[in-house]
């Protein structure tokens, strides 16, 4: 099971004693296969899906988490190397948990 690392009360964001909670880094990669039943009637020629992901987690203290993700993914029709119908983008994205 995955959890947050814990940040204790004497480990907690201050600067003046050189503590500065913890910080995690992230990273992911995946391929999907959105085919399905291909050759029947209700078959979906969906292609693939491929996403390289990396970020940053920083715990000041045990209440709020500063979150910032980068994602880069890729979005053909088929899994030809060739391939003029395909997507691909990048997207950042920041956001800010308070848990209590």
């Amino acid at each position: 099971m995955f959890s947050a690392p814990g940040v204790k009360d004497t480990q907690e964001f201050n600067p003046a004693h050189n503590q500065w909670g913890a910080l995690e880094i992230t990273g992911r990669y995946s391929v999907s296969d959105m085919k399905g039943r291909l050759g029947y009637k209700d078959g979906v020629r969906g292609g693939q899906q491929t996403v390289w992901a990396g970020g940053f987690n920083w715990y000041p203290n045990r209440h709020f988490r500063f979150m910032v993700d980068y994602n880069h993914f890729i979005v053909s029709r088929t899994s030809a190397a060739t391939n003029i119908f395909s997507r691909t983008g990048n997207s950042i994205a920041a956001r800010i948990q308070a848990a209590f």
